[in-house]
């Protein structure tokens, strides 16, 4: 049973390991790491009761939350280590470890989020409730450690119809609200997420993150960019941050510059398949993994030197969600191949087979 109240996931900052919370209960839990190259979990011996998982800048420790205590251990083995004691007896609602040594938590209840040294100490207040604020939950400190994300709410109950995503300087305490999330509070229902933990959040579900932080939604106006037919959607930055790809008339692709700079280009020069949807582009910027309905969902990958689209993955199931692999060397993707959706990975550009990820469904 993986553990959903709470944030149950951490990647290690160089992407190769995972680690979770998971038990046959709410109750009994234990932290599990599983290499991203390998199908097999490993219990972390020492952490039983573990939520809320977190990794250390360098990914060689593991911070959670057991017993009301928060602690660390060391991935290579080693007993946890305990940083605060009895500051959270009913677990933690996200928790984030700095480059400056200092890890952010925030306790299960109303109140602020805290700060502690990840040597251990007495945590004291990072943010400070406004006046009718309940609660400040799901830190995560921006690279370079000079701000921190979080949200906050009035009310922290499963019916609260809103949360609001704010960023603090670390240097001023100054506080800026980026956008209200319609809905209950928990994460699992929030509109906001990026693989990328660089860039700026457009006010809109469907918005994509600046790879190098363009602002958008600090101009305080929306700008209209593109102009291709009656429907420009599923936009997708270029890895660079200069342009934007998205399906345009009659489902081409189309990228543009993202400063509006210029006009739109078709990227495929021909109507390829119906519902074509960018997915993400290789490290190097040279290749985009894109989704094609001909007639069911198969990948495609579009090399820019030339722009001639090669099928990647085409079978009579749907493939879908198709993401390149920080490396490169992957591609990860979901199917319906077993009769329900789940997570593959295979090879890039092949051959080679492929790994299933995800046991219980997975998009």
């Amino acid at each position: 049973m993986l553990q959903t109240v709470r944030p149950a996931i951490a990647l290690s900052p160089d992407g190769t390991r995972l680690v979770y919370s998971a038990g046959p209960s709410s109750v009994t839990t234990q932290l599990y790491v599983r290499a991203m190259d390998g199908l097999e979990a490993q219990p972390i011996p020492g952490t039983e009761g573990g939520t809320t998982p977190f990794f250390s800048p360098d990914g060689q420790w593991v911070g959670f939350s057991a017993g009301g205590k928060l602690k660390k251990i060391l991935l290579s083995g080693g007993a946890p280590v305990t940083l605060a004691g009895d500051v959270a007896p009913a677990g933690v609602i996200g928790a984030s470890w700095s480059s400056q040594g200092m890890i952010a938590f925030a306790p299960r209840g109303n109140g602020p989020i805290l700060q502690v040294s990840d040597s251990g100490g007495n945590p004291q207040p990072l943010t400070r409730l406004e006046k009718g604020e309940a609660s400040d939950v799901l830190p995560l400190f921006l690279p370079g450690s000079k701000a921190l994300l979080f949200l906050y709410s009035i009310a922290l109950t499963p019916t609260s119809s809103s949360a609001t995503l704010a960023a603090q300087s670390l240097r001023t305490d100054e506080r800026r609200d980026l956008l209200q999330v319609r809905g209950p509070t928990n994460l699992s229902n929030c509109h906001v997420s990026t693989p990328s933990m660089a860039g700026t959040a457009a006010p809109e579900s469907t918005s994509r993150w600046g790879s190098k932080g363009t602002a958008i939604r600090f101009r305080d106006t929306l700008t209209r960019l593109t102009f291709e037919g009656n429907a420009n959607v599923d936009p997708l930055w270029t890895p660079d941050g200069r342009k934007i790809v998205f399906k345009g008339n009659q489902s081409r692709l189309f990228w543009q510059p993202a400063d509006g700079s210029g006009p739109a280009e078709d990227l495929t020069k021909r109507e390829l398949y119906s519902n074509n949807v960018p997915g993400s582009f290789s490290p190097d910027g040279q290749v985009l993994v894109f989704m094609g309905n001909n007639p069911t969902f198969d990948l495609y990958t579009l090399p820019l030197r030339d722009g001639n689209p090669q099928p990647f993955l085409a079978t009579p199931s749907n493939e879908t969600a198709p993401r390149f692999s920080p490396d490169g060397h992957f591609i990860a993707y979901a199917s319906d191949e077993s009769g329900r959706f789940e997570i593959y990975v295979r090879p890039y550009p092949g051959p080679g087979g492929k790994w299933q990820i995800s046991t219980e469904g997975g998009t």
